[in-house]
């Protein structure tokens, strides 16, 4: 990986043991750009629970199906795009979580969605007319200007 390249793409099998393969991707992205050390661990842990949601709610964890992770440079903005042909899951649709209930009244549910919402600065969904999801994650103004 290149500090100047702009796009980074990974497709891996929708299934739980393809997850260390993106954590350890969204890493190497992180390391590449510089990211400050929160900013990354933000942006790490967002693309850790949308790929999660892509495998396990999508996908439904069918090794016939398939997630991409792509990464892209848009000016000082980092964008992470998680697609997955599964079905259809909006979690900008997602009610938030109750965080101010005791745990045990908790549904259990919403917390990555929550993490995503509040780790970056967008979040979007769409789902395109031949059936590909995309959740698409913005994280603004924390990419170095190329050399």
């Amino acid at each position: 990986m290149a500090k100047q390249q702009r796009l980074w793409e990974l497709t891996l099998e929708a299934r739980q043991s393809s997850l260390g393969q993106a954590a350890d991707f969204i890493e190497d992205v992180c390391e590449l750009q510089d990211l400050d050390d929160d900013v990354a661990f933000a942006v790490r842990l967002a693309t850790e629970e949308a790929c999660q949601n892509a495998v396990e709610h999508a996908c439904s964890f069918d090794p016939n199906k398939q997630f991409t992770l792509q990464c892209e440079r848009v000016g000082a903005d980092l964008v992470i795009t998680v697609s997955d042909r599964g079905d259809p899951f909006d979690p900008t649709q997602s009610a938030a979580p109750k965080l101010d209930v005791p745990l045990a009244e908790r549904n259990g549910g919403g917390l990555g969605i929550h993490f995503m919402r509040n780790m970056m600065d967008e979040v979007l969904y769409r789902r395109d007319a031949d059936g590909v999801n995309h959740v698409t994650m913005i994280k603004r103004g924390v990419l170095a200007n190329e050399d």
